[in-house]
């Protein structure tokens, strides 16, 4: 008996802890700001993106960057665009501007193996596009505009390439390990695993499962006249 009444005091007290979590989790500031769409594209980077930066990624159209970030993102992103350390700001925005359109889409793809998986590897470039691009706006490397015109483009490539949240990011977590086995540095990420993308996606509390993955196209590419 009294082992019975003390798994139910324990099972008492774990469903009104689990219910003030769930409260307080439903009190928290929302994260993803923006009309729908925009909410979408960022959504893209949301581990990486909630590993980095506590709040202000998604809460407006383009939050700045507190000092203390900007000196941690400052380093990773001028790696992950193959910029000079040696630049300042002004330099950083002209050298970016000038390449940042034909190369995007090609960043993480060029340094692929034979023997990675292209897919997985492509979630993986996808997920580190949106939050380097995204960032990079935040330190004002990047204008409004440019930046929204490179993300759109990102999102739409992700939607084409991958069904679901959950195809995404299990793609995204494989693509990671692929990535750090071969020597090849993520210092933007973290590793996470296809049974913590599980768990997001049917969470009513992770925007991987509250947004819907369809949605209409984000880029449609201007018809050449003949």
């Amino acid at each position: 008996m009294i082992y019975l009444g003390g798994l139910l005091i324990l099972g008492v007290m774990f469903y009104l802890v689990k219910q003030r979590f769930n409260k307080l989790l439903d009190t928290l500031p929302e994260p993803y700001a923006l009309d729908p769409r925009h909410n979408r594209i960022l959504a893209l980077a949301h581990p990486m993106a909630f590993h980095r930066i506590e709040g202000g990624f998604a809460n407006c159209d383009l939050p700045g960057a507190e000092d203390e970030l900007a000196r941690q993102l400052r380093p990773l992103l001028l790696h992950f665009f193959a910029l000079r350390g040696t630049l300042d700001d002004a330099g950083i925005r002209a050298a970016l501007n000038q390449s940042i359109h034909s190369r995007w889409f090609r960043i993480d793809l060029d340094a692929l193996h034979p023997e990675d998986d292209p897919r997985d590897a492509m979630a993986f470039a996808c997920a580190r596009v949106t939050f380097a691009v995204r960032a990079a706006a935040m330190l004002g490397w990047l204008d409004e505009e440019t930046h929204w015109q490179i993300l759109r483009q990102n999102a739409q490539r992700a939607s084409d390439c991958f069904e679901s949240w959950r195809d995404y990011g299990e793609s995204w977590a494989r693509g990671r390990r692929q990535w750090v086995s071969r020597a090849r540095a993520d210092s933007l990420g973290f590793a996470f695993d296809e049974t913590l993308v599980a768990r997001w996606v049917n969470s009513p509390h992770h925007p991987w499962g509250r947004m819907p993955w369809e949605t209409p196209p984000f880029f449609l590419p201007q018809a050449v006249s003949p």
